[in-house]
């Protein structure tokens, strides 16, 4: 859940000897007393109606996180978008940026037969569907979730997919047509290996990335 940091101004004397008062007191601390009268001043004055709200949204988000961090196979998180469609879902098995470039080589590329975008979703295997609250937290917390692998962004109108990977700190941006070019040249010799494939994929791309967007 959000925290907001609060800072006051307050003569360091009197803080001093406050903090040392109380703490003879056992009471705890300064910090400890304000938090509670923080949640007096909440009981008090904010509506039951806002307090509901607010409490149904906390317990959704500590689900939402819950679920998050548990632990299961890696997976990523794909986004889909199309004029006025959208669709965002969590794909089991594909670990690699090079993994879903090769389903969108192989599978989405010729895709004028495809009717929405729910038929590409099946493209990408076991999947399930995501909340947008579900979605927020993926990004916020990508870092501490090593089950997520990477979130990728498919933008059918523009042409483009969006890449942010599991440890950076920003999204990387392409032409679809330069992912197919890649996806096809790592994978044009069977022989080799998949590190290998990694490089070769990566070394295509290195000079082809759009400018930021996210």
């Amino acid at each position: 859940m959000d925290i907001e940091r609060i800072q006051l101004d307050f003569n360091k004397r009197k803080y001093d000897a406050l903090e040392q008062s109380i703490g003879s007191l056992s009471q705890g601390s300064v910090i400890a007393e304000l938090e509670k009268y923080l949640d007096f001043l909440y009981e008090k004055n904010v509506p039951d109606s806002v307090k509901k709200e607010i409490e149904t949204n906390n317990r959704q988000e500590h689900l939402a996180y819950k679920a998050l961090v548990a632990p299961g196979k890696q997976f990523s998180v794909i986004t889909l978008k199309r004029e006025n469609e959208e669709i965002t879902f969590s794909a089991e098995g594909l670990l690699t940026f090079l993994d879903i470039a090769s389903i969108y080589r192989e599978k989405i590329r010729d895709w004028e037969d495809i009717t929405n975008l729910e038929t590409i979703r099946t493209f990408f295997g076991k999947n399930d569907l995501l909340e947008p609250l579900s979605f927020m937290l993926f990004v916020k917390h990508l870092d501490y979730n090593p089950s997520v692998t990477l979130l990728a962004d498919f933008d059918f109108v523009n042409d483009t997919v969006s890449v942010l990977k599991n440890g950076s700190d920003e999204w990387s941006a392409y032409r679809l047509k330069d992912v197919a070019s890649a996806a096809f040249l790592a994978y044009q010799k069977p022989e080799l290996h998949l590190s290998e494939r990694k490089r070769i994929f990566d070394d295509y791309l290195s000079d082809r990335k759009l400018p930021q967007q996210k």
